[in-house]
């Protein structure tokens, strides 16, 4: 996909709705969604710290990125 310079729009919506997850999996204010979830952890007794969950979010977000675009790649190579 990247390699040969050639991306079907298929993968092009892949890779753009992939990147649109990125900001909520790192920073709590990334989305709405991010904040109601913090927000209701916090009802129920479980405080989540903002840095705590930039932490792991730095942490895992490459990582799994990583393995989409292999997906991606991957399911380029035997679909076509």
């Amino acid at each position: 996909m990247l390699a040969t310079g050639v991306v079907s729009l298929p993968q092009a919506v892949e890779v753009l709705t992939d990147s649109t997850n990125v900001l909520p999996n790192i920073a709590i204010f990334g989305s709405l969604s991010s904040m109601l979830w913090l927000f209701l952890l916090r009802r129920r007794g479980l405080d989540i710290h903002p840095l705590q969950y930039l932490k792991l979010g730095l942490m895992i977000t490459p990582l799994m990125l990583i393995v989409g675009a292999l997906s991606l790649y991957a399911c380029g190579l035997v679909w076509g």
